[in-house]
């Protein structure tokens, strides 16, 4: 149990909320708890840089207590959470939450029991790391599911490249433009590039069908090919079509 010469504990709070009304009570909560000093700090779900946090806790001593009105005021995730009140029990430091009775490190009862529970969150870590091994050595792919399948981006990489805005080709997909404007991201930005250059090419991958055949163009080819190498033969072919026609 933390305690200092003499007995004497001093309390620190932290208080964290999205609004200013949300800080203004747990401020009064925190020094209605006998807290003497309190690090107030206006932060939302997006952000993962708490600087009070940070001055609390470097502000704390050995003996000290760290107060605050809920153990998700401390913590956006379980891992924090405990790994915060580890590093507080290493340097003897206290923490009690006010609104979660058994989170009091200042009683042994508190202390079983977040040992306990920091023991269960080790062993969750441990299998999500497990399942990350299993998911790369088979080739799969970390994070949430493409909205598009490959065809689908394949596709609207190439209606982008003959022009086609991102809202519309999100439009067809069903989801946010954004959602098109990443693909440029991805791997695929090689084709993207090369359908830019090549407008035949994003002509093909829409799906569009040739006006000539294979054979169609072979021949053509072979035929250009031959003017080029005989020049004075394809000049009187071409008179001697124009003078038929």
């Amino acid at each position: 149990m933390p305690a200092k010469v003499g007995g004497f504990m001093t309390m620190f709070g932290y208080a964290r909320g999205s609004t200013g009304d949300q800080t203004v009570a747990q401020v009064a909560e925190l020094r209605a708890a006998g807290c003497a000093e309190v690090y107030c700090e206006k932060a939302g779900a997006a952000k993962r840089d708490y600087s009070e946090r940070t001055k609390a806790l470097r502000r704390l001593e050995p003996g000290d207590v760290l107060v605050v009105t809920r153990l998700s005021r401390l913590a956006r995730s379980t891992f924090d959470l405990f790994e915060i009140l580890h590093t507080l029990a290493e340097t003897n430091i206290g923490f009690k939450s006010i609104g979660d009775a058994w989170a009091d490190t200042t009683t042994s009862n508190g202390r079983v029991m977040l040992t306990v529970l920091g023991g269960l969150t080790e062993f969750e870590r441990e299998l999500n790391k497990a399942r990350i091994v299993r998911v790369k050595a088979r080739g799969g792919r970390l994070g949430r599911r493409r909205k598009l399948k490959y065809h689908q981006r394949k596709r609207a990489l190439a209606r982008l490249a003959v022009g086609e805005t991102h809202v519309d080709v999100a439009r067809t997909y069903n989801v946010d433009p954004s959602t098109i404007g990443r693909l440029g991201l991805t791997e695929f930005e090689g084709e993207r590039i090369k359908a830019r250059i090549a407008g035949a090419e994003a002509r093909v991958l829409l799906g569009r069908r040739r006006k000539l055949k294979y054979l169609q163009r072979k021949r053509a080819l072979a035929r250009l090919a031959a003017a080029e190498a005989h020049p004075d033969q394809a000049a009187q072919i071409h008179e001697g079509s124009a003078v038929q026609g």
